[in-house]
């Protein structure tokens, strides 16, 4: 992919898990159609849209308004809304980074998502690790768990998601941002 200089910024999360989802995206193509569940303020987004068929959902205003200044820079579309409300089906990828930690009923959000997968199509999808690690951070930015290894390959695969491969990033860096946050919000808690 070339570089360039007018791509938004990533937030630091999504420097730390570029170089993966890079390696495991299929080659360009603009006619590979790819969803990106929770696009954010398009950081990754704009990214995708200089090689895909790009359109995000965000269903915050806020990041919403940001991505929606920014995506079509690069031909992409972006819509403020969540999956329930698409009709569109049939994409050859789909995205979501940091997200289904954030949805109530996983299970059931994870079956919207192979439904409107094509056949053979790719979900690269990236959560917090190890519930274990559920800290005051995750509960102040509205997280329902983390995931275990085992317990997320179980609800994917029975969503109907098959090959899956589960690969971890971050450390340390990523632990010691954590135990910040942490510190930050337990101290935001006191107040």
């Amino acid at each position: 992919m070339t570089h360039r200089q007018d791509l938004p910024p990533f937030s630091l999360n999504s420097w730390l898990r570029w170089d993966i989802v890079l390696r495991n995206l299929p080659p360009a193509d603009s006619a590979l159609r790819v969803l990106d569940i929770g696009c954010g303020q398009a950081g990754i987004g704009a990214r995708l849209a200089t090689r895909y068929h790009y359109l995000g959902l965000e269903p915050d205003r806020e990041s919403f308004l940001v991505a929606s200044q920014r995506i079509p820079a690069f031909g992409g579309t972006v819509l403020n809304t969540t999956t329930d409300t698409l009709t569109e089906v049939g994409f050859d990828l789909l995205t979501s980074f940091e997200v289904i930690e954030h949805i109530a009923d996983d299970s059931t959000e994870l079956r919207r998502w192979a439904h409107l997968l094509k056949p053979g199509g790719v979900l690269i999808l990236s959560t917090p690790a190890w519930q274990h690690r559920f800290g005051a951070a995750d509960e102040l930015v509205g997280h329902h768990r983390r995931y275990d290894p085992a317990h997320l390959r179980q609800l994917l695969e029975a969503a109907g998601f098959t090959d899956v491969r589960i690969t971890h990033f971050g450390m340390p860096i990523g632990y010691a941002l954590e135990a910040a946050r942490n510190l930050v919000s337990a101290r935001r808690d006191r107040k």
